[in-house]
């Protein structure tokens, strides 16, 4: 998820239109915020996106991306916390009414438009399925969104707007065969 060295598979439109984010304690500077922003990464504290959709907060029961496994004694219900932003103009432009009825090759977060509403669907996906979803005013305020899913084994959580952005994952384990967060 780091980085956009695939170009054009995230988009044709240009190199660098693929982001990743990482969740910071403090304001990167010079070599110490490139050494936090790694660690970031390795911790699992980031997401990737287009630009225009962002996952500032995720959490399962309380336990935030990039910490321990969430650890579940038996199949039990989670609960999923998200803090989601994402940007759309209100009304379509004509050449996003073009493209509607073309598909260009990648991702973007117009794709993800519901008609022709501001709106656009955050899905949450358990081992690569998703398996619920709830609908988001793209307007570029933060809103919160929660989800609860029954979960009855090890388990990886995460949230994306498809096409645009996806969260990072969270593990769920009863026991311990991942990193992550531990259910």
């Amino acid at each position: 998820m780091v980085g956009e060295t695939d170009y054009p598979c995230w988009t044709s439109e240009r190199p660098g239109v693929g982001r990743s984010y990482v969740q910071l304690d403090d304001r990167p500077v010079d070599d110490l915020g490139y050494q936090a922003w790694i660690r970031g990464v390795k911790e699992g504290r980031l997401y990737c996106g287009d630009g225009r959709s962002h996952f500032l907060e995720f959490e399962v029961n309380g336990h935030s991306s990039g910490g321990d496994d969430v650890q579940l004694v038996t199949h039990d219900t989670i609960l999923i916390k998200a803090l989601v932003a994402a940007r759309l103009e209100p009304d379509l432009s004509l050449e996003s009414q073009t493209s509607k009825r073309t598909p260009p090759y990648g991702w973007d977060l117009e794709w993800a438009r519901i008609g022709t509403t501001r709106n656009v669907t955050v899905e949450l996906v358990v081992d690569g399925i998703a398996v619920d979803e709830a609908s988001l005013i793209a307007d570029g305020a933060p809103r919160s969104i929660e989800f609860r899913r029954l979960i009855d084994r090890s388990a990886w959580v995460a949230l994306r707007i498809l096409p645009s952005p996806y969260s990072p994952g969270i593990c769920t384990s009863q026991r311990q065969l991942y990193t992550g967060l531990k259910i």
